[in-house]
């Protein structure tokens, strides 16, 4: 209850601390390649010529950016996390170890996001640098799988990367942090929290047709983590 009540206060203070950029976000992102990685110099160049930098701002306190449309482009939470969640988001991380370790690769540095030269060691002897695609507020949209249209409407399939004995013990140890990303998602991306919702909808009827509706039940309550559908 605590940590929802310090994630509502950010939440709310950020919103009464708009702050107004001279850019309209939908001409720019229009103007992005559809596979920008801000590594060609000349596109980059084209950008900053088109879309010129505005004055620099120092964030301070909680806030949020908009852009000329007043769309918010930017939720600033100094806070918002309380430590104790903190604290259980690091040793989930420590849980994970053996998957970080085995993201790395040491192939061309373009897979910047898993290249091995771009980690470095932390100086938490326990934390394994590395890359995992966990991200709760993705997951909460229950992405379907990357395939051929089912046959018979939703297919849910586990995540790859909670496969394995391991999935579990990951789920249960990020429970809260998940909780918290969807009480954020309310506010922040209320589309995004429906879609999470309708998720979950569309989870248990399925499995009241395969007739797994009594351990989804029960697994839903224990590991309310909706990484598990992707």
């Amino acid at each position: 209850m605590f940590a929802c009540q310090q994630l509502a206060q950010v939440l709310a203070n950020a919103y009464s601390n708009p702050i107004q950029l001279d850019i309209d976000m939908i001409q720019y992102n229009v103007a992005l390649h559809k596979c920008s990685n801000g590594r060609v110099t000349t596109h980059e160049d084209a950008l900053l010529k088109k879309f010129p930098h505005g004055s620099e701002h120092l964030l301070e306190k909680p806030l949020v950016i908009l852009d000329l449309a007043g769309h918010i482009i930017l939720w600033y939470l100094p806070g918002a996390i309380s430590p104790w969640i903190q604290a259980e988001m690091e040793e989930a991380t420590i849980g994970m170890g053996s998957l970080l370790k085995e993201s790395m690769t040491s192939g061309p540095d373009t897979q910047w996001r898993t290249f091995l030269r771009n980690f470095h060691a932390s100086d938490r002897h326990k934390l394994t640098p590395g890359y995992i695609n966990l991200a709760p507020c993705w997951f909460l949209q229950g992405q379907e799988p990357h395939s051929f249209l089912p046959t018979n409407g939703f297919t849910p399939k586990v995540s790859a990367t909670l496969k394995g004995k391991g999935g579990p013990k990951v789920i249960i140890s990020m429970q809260h942090t998940a909780l918290l990303a969807l009480a954020a998602l309310w506010v922040m991306h209320p589309k995004l929290y429906w879609a999470s919702v309708t998720m979950q909808i569309k989870l248990a009827q399925w499995a009241v047709e395969c007739g797994l509706d009594n351990a989804l039940f029960t697994e839903t309550q224990v590991l309310p983590l909706k990484g598990l559908i992707s």
